[in-house]
């Protein structure tokens, strides 16, 4: 069953596709500031959570594939929504109980490009 705010769908399908729409939002905001007014409408949860769940969804199976600048420019604005000062690469952030690698998260984009 979907509708609006349904963020959890079943299946790896499911999965691929609303990470896919997680990460499309997130890129067509972000030369806007984000478009924090929207995320609730759309997805369900509150900013804080959607910029959460972006940092976690880049380093996961699910993760769409993305060029390295695209992946950086999502990054750096979720850590920045977090109130997160800007990482250096190779930076480890912690944020609750997720763990973002800023170095490795971009190593690990780049092997998955062709």
């Amino acid at each position: 069953m979907s509708g609006p705010g349904n963020t959890s769908p079943v299946g790896s399908m499911g999965r691929a596709a609303e990470a896919t729409r997680l990460v499309n939002h997130a890129l067509q905001w972000e030369p806007y500031g984000g478009g924090d007014e929207y995320i609730l409408p759309e997805f369900g949860i509150p900013p804080q959570t959607y910029y959460r769940r972006i940092l976690r969804l880049l380093q996961s199976v699910h993760a769409p594939r993305l060029e390295a600048i695209d992946r950086q420019k999502i990054v750096a604005i979720c850590l920045r929504k977090l109130g997160i000062p800007d990482a250096t690469p190779g930076a480890e952030i912690r944020i609750g109980a997720l763990s973002y690698d800023t170095l490795n998260a971009d190593r690990r984009a780049s092997k998955d490009q062709p």
